[in-house]
């Protein structure tokens, strides 16, 4: 899928393709701001926001959350009321919250069985979130005299001190089948989670197309053996798994 611009304004047409019945009902788990704001991005759904603080302030050992109650204004919702939970950019915040890397991974795991909780059955779940094999930081230990990934739409930014990627797409996969999702999809959000430009499926023969479209341009500044090795990576398809960032998608 293609996005109009590559800038934040972007962030909800991620979730609108995903869920695009306009009568599902969602809630988003976010620090701060939430990013589905009707105000100020467009987004089509009514949604309602949490404070991931709010559901981290009890001990994170405490999976129970039957008694959960969401307010907005004279309605009421608890468990199994929602269509669609987001959590965006929500995991990679929580490394500069927990140092204690066990600590940590007890609230990646609460976060999305409370997500899980509040979907009705068949409902989705997605989360946008870092690459921890980060492309410039590997590609640089890989060919040190060159810029890798110089493509405009597949360069990734710089990420800042506070908020690193915390979990590798296997990581991640992982998570979500401890919690018990179902049907988990893989996208890349390219250049990144905070400026969406392009969402591709890593599974579709598009991936490669893309990949393919968006590099070969610039292999002909670089040596024969830059060019075999990152023909042999397209060939491959596994320039989806170096990008910066990844949507996924998991059913309840």
């Amino acid at each position: 899928m293609t996005l109009a611009q590559g800038d934040s304004k972007n962030i909800p047409l991620i979730y609108s393709f995903i869920c695009p019945k306009t009568d599902s009902r969602i809630v988003e788990i976010g620090f701060d701001i939430p990013v589905l704001n009707a105000e100020t991005s467009g987004f089509p759904h009514n949604s309602i926001f949490i404070d991931a603080e709010r559901l981290l302030s009890n001990n994170v050992e405490v999976a129970d959350d039957s008694s959960l109650t969401i307010e907005r204004g004279e309605e009421k919702f608890g468990p199994g009321d929602f269509d669609f939970v987001i959590l965006h950019d929500v995991i990679d915040q929580l490394s500069p919250r927990y140092n204690a890397a066990s600590v940590r991974k007890k609230a990646e795991k609460k976060l999305l069985q409370i997500g899980m909780s509040l979907l009705s059955d068949g409902g989705m779940l997605a989360l946008c979130c870092r690459n921890l094999i980060n492309p410039s930081h590997l590609s640089n230990r890989l060919f040190p005299r060159k810029r890798r990934h110089s493509h405009k739409h597949s360069l990734p930014q710089k990420q800042s001190s506070e908020q690193k990627a915390i979990m590798t797409y296997w990581g991640y996969l992982n998570l979500f089948r401890r919690v018990g999702f179902r049907s988990i999809r893989a996208y890349n959000v390219i250049p990144n989670h905070m400026s969406p430009l392009y969402v591709i499926s890593k599974d579709s023969r598009a991936a490669r197309v893309f990949f393919n479209n968006a590099i070969q341009g610039e292999l002909v500044r670089y040596g024969l053996f830059d060019r075999v090795v990152h023909n042999i990576m397209l060939t491959a398809n596994v320039h989806w798994f170096l990008e910066s960032s990844f949507l996924f998608v998991a059913e309840k």
